[in-house]
């Protein structure tokens, strides 16, 4: 595919070189000639990315203003609790870089697990109390839906109604009475305690 895409408009530009060094010994403005040829030789598919890459959409636009908007959400709220995401396909990266001090948020198994400690038997126990808020980017995640599948297990220890939720981001408020209901699954605690994060 990415040879089909540049070699057609190489050939064409070669052509367009030999013709002009035919007819025109002035090299100064052949970098002039081609520039304004480019577009015109160009493949449709390399065209299309090209305008795709660097300029704006209505889908760029929209992401970037509800971007905008769970941004404002979350600075309207400055006593909230710590953010969370679950699985690196779901990390609301335009977020995190937009928060006051480019905030760094750690994944739910590791929000989790830091506060797992394991006796010397294997058991394991709470060393603490724990929520936060579950943070979602549903572009990237729905490009990923097999990574995406620890969030679907997580959402369920959250409360079901969203804080915020639009086209692009939702966020769930995930309590420490319904975080302590993960003791009935003492597998996924253990996964959560063994747990590192890929992305730190």
């Amino acid at each position: 595919a990415l040879q089909s895409k540049y070699s057609l408009p190489s050939i064409w530009l070669s052509a367009l070189f030999a013709i002009y060094l035919f007819y025109n010994r002035r090299l100064i403005l052949l970098p002039l000639v081609m520039l304004a040829a480019w577009p015109l030789v160009m493949s449709t598919e390399l065209r299309s990315s090209l305008l795709h890459g660097y300029l704006p959409t209505a889908e760029k636009i929209a992401y970037k203003t509800a971007t905008q908007d769970v941004v404002n959400f979350l600075n309207a709220h400055p006593q909230r609790p710590a953010l969370a995401y679950c699985g690196w396909a779901s990390v609301p990266r335009s977020v995190m870089y937009l928060l006051p001090g480019s905030e760094v948020m750690p994944d739910c198994y590791k929000a989790i697990g830091d506060n797992l400690s394991i006796s010397s038997n294997g058991v394991l126990a709470w060393k603490g109390t724990v929520q936060y808020w579950l943070i979602k980017d549903k572009q990237i995640s729905g490009l990923f839906p097999k990574e995406s599948a620890r969030f679907d297990v997580m959402q369920r220890t959250c409360n079901p109604q969203p804080l915020f939720d639009n086209s692009y981001y939702q966020i769930l408020d995930c309590p420490w009475d319904r975080l302590k209901s993960l003791e009935q699954q003492p597998d996924l605690l253990r996964e959560m305690h063994e747990f590192v994060d890929p992305l730190v």
